[in-house]
């Protein structure tokens, strides 16, 4: 382990240290953070090494990612996959290019649409009505927008959605390819794939230029632990991904983060750890078996990501189902959905807790055995038309009205929940009167004047 090492090589030599962070590796006042992690927050001091600029145990670390993930470039990030997803567009977008973006691409997509002043051109992924939420995007539904924007200069996507439905991103790489367009995948939610492929096959394998990974999903590191991968062929500049880096990111990053990035790597390409995740997938393939066979339970499988269990009720809300299975079971989801509810698993998921969810599940089952069918009104989300670019929305003048008034004119906030993070509306869209339905709790709505 190349930066823990040297930060306890460091402590070693008892050096009184007058900079930041001003604790000098103890605990000023009682803390719930305990003396251990006051141990591993340093900085920049001499003997360690910089992240913005490695050259020392940072450098040795990344150079030991891009072997065991067999990537051209990778990049530890100390502020999540919304910093990687950022850097990678201000490495590659300009003022006024146009970027296709899948439509439940995350917020921070939407982000660097207003730093990089690109325009959006919205590509729309299958959608899953009866359970409503987004699913895996065609191959041939993106070459059709990209013969119609042949001066498209890159392509973002999501894969696995944030419900686990997987896109071939191999026949998408090959159509990017064809039509010499850059492929940023956003692989947040896939960072157990490079340590068993049954899950799903890393985007940077499969011939995309770029993809990001969180660690903090499914592969236990703590909040916002995350990696930022060019694969062996990207049409990305790796020195313009650099400078990109350092464009937006903290001069202070966590060495304790770093550590535990560095830990978490170190367990899931070891044995136990391999042979920890192989435990994980018996025990959920185990467990979704059974949920199959529920009468009232229906459980979302198409071509999707095992680590998260989508289940929809069939005679009771998901809210009832989630507040049941959260005050009964102590069970929370990781999201309601208007109709179902995502369970998000990972290394630190263990049998006895999808013991508790499958009973929870039966319980479920159980109470809706006397009831009517609920008859769900099919979800269609509002088609993305913008009025004009995001970046231009956000420096224009602007209004707050109320909802109402607000149809027909140009959106000037990014309206979102959380989770998922995929925006209703963003700067520069045209509201129409089918975002009322989405938009409930909202009374008043930011616009362009």
């Amino acid at each position: 382990m190349k930066i823990l090492k040297k930060i306890l090589q460091l402590k070693r030599k008892r050096i009184k240290f007058f900079t930041t962070p001003s604790h000098n590796q103890r605990m000023p006042f009682k803390s719930k953070l305990g003396q251990a992690y006051y141990n591993l927050d340093m900085s920049e001091v001499d003997g360690l090494d910089n992240l913005n600029a490695p050259q020392n145990c940072i450098l040795d670390f990344e150079e030991e990612l891009e072997q065991i993930y067999n990537s051209g470039f990778s990049h530890i990030l100390t502020n999540g996959s919304t910093q990687g997803i950022l850097a990678l567009m201000l490495s590659v977008l300009n003022k006024n290019d146009k970027v296709l973006c899948a439509v439940n691409c995350h917020k921070c997509v939407h982000n660097g649409l207003i730093l990089t002043g690109a325009q959006p051109i919205w590509v729309t992924p299958n959608f899953n009505k009866e359970f409503g939420f987004y699913t895996s995007i065609s191959a041939k539904t993106i070459e059709n927008e990209i013969i119609k924007n042949p001066d498209a200069k890159c392509l973002i996507i999501t894969n696995p959605t944030y419900d686990g439905a997987i896109s071939d991103t191999e026949k998408i790489s090959a159509i990017c390819q064809k039509h010499n367009i850059i492929l940023i995948v956003d692989e947040a939610h896939g960072g157990l794939y490079n340590f068993d492929r049954t899950l799903g096959i890393p985007a940077i394998e499969l011939g995309a230029d770029a993809a990001v990974q969180s660690l903090h999903k499914t592969c236990a590191a703590v909040n916002p632990a995350a990696i930022v991968h060019l694969s062996k062929n990207s049409k990305i500049s790796k020195s313009k991904l650099i400078e990109a880096l350092n464009l937006i990111s903290t001069t202070s990053p966590s060495f304790a983060l770093m550590v535990n990035i560095e830990e978490t790597i170190k367990f899931l390409n070891s044995k136990k750890g391999k042979n920890e995740l192989q435990k994980l997938i018996e025990y959920i393939t185990s467990i979704t078996h059974e949920i199959k066979q529920l009468k009232n339970i229906e459980l979302f499988s198409e071509h999707n990501d095992i680590t998260k269990i989508v289940v929809k009720t069939t005679k009771l809300s998901a809210e009832e189902a989630a507040n049941i299975i959260y005050k009964k079971f102590k069970i929370e989801c990781e999201i309601q959905h208007e109709h179902a509810l995502t369970f998000l698993c990972g290394i630190g998921t263990k049998k006895k807790e999808l013991k508790q969810l499958l009973k929870a599940l039966k319980f479920i089952d159980k109470i809706q055995m006397n009831k009517e069918a609920i008859f769900y009104e099919p979800i269609i989300p509002p088609t993305k038309i913008m009025n004009t670019t995001p970046q231009e929305a956000y420096s224009s003048k602007t209004e707050e009205v109320p909802l109402e008034n607000a149809i027909d004119k140009t959106c000037a906030e990014i309206i979102t929940t959380y989770p998922p993070g995929i925006p209703i509306l963003t700067y520069g869209e045209k509201i129409s009167k089918e975002h009322k339905s989405f938009l409930d709790i909202k009374n008043k709505i930011r616009i362009v004047k």
